[in-house]
């Protein structure tokens, strides 16, 4: 069975995966670029919270505020710009989702 810190770094993998591939597509777009940066620090996060001890609180905030930044961004590109669909959000969505899992499974051990 896979462990959940490795699952958690697949789906961030898979999600930052999925927003480089749309980005290169449209690289004019920042919702992607957003959506990748949402997804790809939460794996820069994980790493370096294994080699030193991060401080997890911190490391929280960081991460849902970024997360949020770019399904906002995404969302007021659709809404505003008439750019892109409410669908671009979920990538950053799913980033914060899977972060705050794994601060809660963090918290809980």
């Amino acid at each position: 069975m896979i462990e959940l810190d490795q699952l958690y770094k697949i789906i961030w993998s898979l999600l930052l995966l999925a927003s480089s591939i749309q980005f290169g597509m449209d690289t004019a777009s920042v919702t992607h670029f957003s959506a990748m940066i949402a997804s790809a620090l939460p794996l820069v996060g994980i790493f370096g919270s294994e080699r030193k001890n991060l401080d997890q609180g911190f490391l929280s905030i960081l991460m849902v505020t970024i997360c949020s930044v770019a399904a906002a961004i995404a969302l007021a590109q659709w809404k505003v710009l008439g750019n892109g669909a409410p669908h671009d959000a979920v990538i950053p969505v799913a980033s914060g989702i899977v972060w705050i899992l794994h601060a809660r499974q963090k918290k809980s051990r």
